[in-house]
């Protein structure tokens, strides 16, 4: 993959989880395969004070991770 290529898949993974942070339910587009639906898994740490989502694609595999602070109302 070319450079520029990777920066802009890199811009488009920021960009659809931006958009799954706010809207867990949106459909976004896989920024790798560009065919395959993102799906997010949040998998609660308390003992950390952490939740971490697993953002995947149900095409292609390719995923990535987001560690947010565990917010108390949830």
């Amino acid at each position: 993959m070319e450079f520029e290529s990777m920066k802009q898949v890199t811009k488009d993974w920021i960009e659809a989880v931006k958009a799954l942070s706010v809207h867990p339910l949106v459909k976004v587009i896989c920024p790798v395969c560009k065919k395959g639906t993102l799906k997010m898994d949040d998998i609660r740490i308390p003992n950390y004070g952490i939740v971490e989502s697993k953002i995947w694609c149900d095409k292609c595999g390719a995923c990535n991770y987001l560690r947010m602070p565990l917010r108390h109302d949830m």
